[in-house]
């Protein structure tokens, strides 16, 4: 009688594929960052994640298909938590001046931290809006307009309030404060370790709460209504 073959148990092969799954999404965003999509093959991919080529296609549908996976992966649970970020009725907390700039304040630091919980995300985010959003815009588009959306709400209560400048373009300022966070941000990570300039830099990653000062008065005091 033919000897009966054991087959490996479901979970444990739903195990191996969640961790094969994981690999190349490790891969990718690791070569993402570093090279780009378009320099980035899918060679290259499946060796760093020590997996076969195939299955690339098998997860993801190919190339495309995972750097989308990149940022769905990456950029689900900051989404998930804007609703609460970012849904706040600064009329409904009566908040005076001081509380005004230490919600605004919160918001920055929820920005740099983000960033420097995943640098490699950090730097691919940066690479993709140099290069004009070709890949990511789907899932970038809708997150981008709730917080700009939201934002531009508490601003808007600011000026009404008296805490900020009227001539304030809400939008467009808030746009430039986020840009010029991750610039620095990916400027310093890209240059940690390979040149003489970071030395004269303020490190986030050292001092995050002082980077977060700065950007506070540098910025924010800049859009603040003097008060007589």
């Amino acid at each position: 009688m033919a000897k009966k073959i054991a087959r490996p148990k479901k979970d444990v092969l739903d195990e191996k594929a969640a961790g094969l799954r994981e690999n190349l999404l490790r891969a990718g965003l690791h070569l993402f960052a570093e090279k780009g999509f378009a320099a980035t093959s899918t060679r290259e991919i499946a060796r760093e994640a020590g997996c076969n080529l195939s299955l690339i296609n098998y997860y993801f549908g190919g190339k495309e298909g995972l750097y989308e996976a990149v940022f769905l992966e990456k950029i689900g649970p900051i989404r998930d938590s804007l609703p609460e970020a970012y849904s706040i009725d600064p009329a409904q907390m009566g908040l005076d001046r001081k509380g005004f700039f230490g919600v605004l304040t919160q918001l920055i630091a929820l920005n740099v931290h983000s960033y420097l919980a995943d640098p490699a995300f950090g730097r691919l985010m940066h690479r993709e809006v140099l290069d004009g959003v070709p890949y990511a815009r789907n899932v970038l588009d809708g997150m981008l307009l709730q917080m700009l959306e939201s934002l531009t709400r508490l601003v808007e209560w600011g000026k009404g309030e008296g805490f900020l400048r009227e001539d304030v373009h809400a939008p467009t300022s808030l746009m430039l404060l986020s840009r010029a966070i991750d610039g620095y941000l990916a400027m310093v990570d890209a240059l940690r370790g390979r040149s003489d300039v970071t030395g004269l830099l303020m490190d986030p990653q050292v001092d995050t709460e002082g980077f977060t000062r700065q950007v506070v008065e540098l910025f924010l005091r800049g859009l603040e209504r003097k008060e007589p």
